[in-house]
């Protein structure tokens, strides 16, 4: 890049970024001590939202609904259970009793369905305690569920959900639709380069299949990938997060990252080898 040539050229003796440590430019600069470590990442155009039907079950996780469903069951059961005992006893206060249950339960999922409580007013409690009191458990704790399910929704469906195609270096090498971008001259062209199969194989079989020998994989540097990755789907940049993530406007709202990182590698400062100060 230009820093390296103006440090190689000696128009200058210091530079004024932190670049990283390759072996290639110690055979021409110096380095001072290291500044920091930078980690990388695949960096890809952001995809469409993935919305499905699963997203109004997704409110809740398995187990709220494998609950939910248990109990809806066995409150069915019971309440059939309880009809056709009381229908044996032949009891006069059993029809009475069992209407009033069943006009509260039905008021109450009334209620939900015309999001209105106006319908309770009307009931006809034959008990004015023990069904009083269950109707109001149902409408509070039915109430409850109602309002956190509805506020889960509204924030699954506002938030835009999305799944990167690319997560990691295998899912790259697997998928032979992309094309992975590196920046020419720096650390993260020796990370594939000096892959093995034993240490790393999916960076040895993106060097062999996707870098090596082909021009098409490198790039100047950021701004270069951010044109390719804007304009082409298909084109995944291995870059510094540092670079990325404060460099380049468009990220994270055109631009991703995915979720693994990879190798840390030193920054330091460039100067000209040997320096003219160290006479």
């Amino acid at each position: 890049n230009s820093v390296m040539q103006f440090i190689v050229d000696n128009v200058a003796e210091l530079s004024s970024v932190e670049l990283s440590v390759t072996q290639r430019r110690s055979y021409y600069v110096s380095f001072t001590t290291q500044i920091e470590f930078i980690s990388n990442r695949l960096y890809m155009r952001k995809p469409t939202a993935d919305y499905s039907w699963t997203t109004f079950i997704e409110v809740f996780n398995y187990q709220y609904w494998v609950l939910f469903i248990l109990i809806s069951v066995i409150g069915v059961v019971l309440v059939a259970g309880f009809m056709v005992i009381l229908s044996k006893l032949k009891y006069d206060f059993a029809s009475n009793w069992i209407s009033s249950i069943m006009s509260g339960l039905s008021v109450v999922g009334l209620g939900f369905l015309d999001l209105d409580a106006d319908l309770a007013v009307n009931v006809d409690f034959r008990s004015p305690n023990s069904l009083r009191l269950l109707f109001f458990c149902v409408c509070m704790f039915g109430g409850l569920n109602n309002e956190v399910y509805n506020a889960g929704l509204t924030s699954q469906l506002t938030v835009q959900k999305y799944h990167p195609p690319i997560n990691s270096l295998k899912e790259l090498e697997a998928n032979k639709k992309y094309q992975i971008l590196v920046s020419d001259g720096t650390a993260d062209v020796d990370y594939f380069k000096e892959a093995t199969m034993e240490s790393n194989s999916a960076a040895k079989r993106i060097w062999d299949n996707q870098i090596n020998n082909n021009k098409a994989a490198y790039v100047e540097g950021v701004l270069s990938a951010r044109e390719l990755i804007l304009t082409d789907a298909y084109k995944v940049f291995f870059g510094s997060v540092l670079s990325i993530e404060t460099g380049v406007p468009e990220y994270p709202c055109l631009i991703i990252a995915s979720k693994n990182e990879y190798f840390k590698s030193a920054t330091c400062l460039l100067y000209t080898s040997p320096s003219p100060r160290d006479a």
